[in-house]
């Protein structure tokens, strides 16, 4: 969240595919960054499965997916 919002999301079924995603989150003195919260909600059976994996927290604006 960014002053209490959300500043990504997914929400529909992935499938079996790994996906990248990232962001840039702008901070300044007046806006400092204290924390960060991955939410998931799982469903039923082999389909609700969550997973995070090969997190970064880097720096400096993303670059390019390669």
């Amino acid at each position: 969240m960014s002053n209490g919002k959300a500043v990504w999301r997914r929400l529909t079924p992935q499938g079996l595919t790994w996906w990248n995603a990232q962001i840039t989150v702008a901070q300044d003195a007046s806006n400092p960054i204290t924390n960060i919260v991955m939410e998931g909600t799982v469903g039923n059976g082999t389909k609700g499965d969550i997973l995070l994996d090969d997190i970064s927290i880097t720096t400096g604006a993303c670059g390019k997916l390669i």
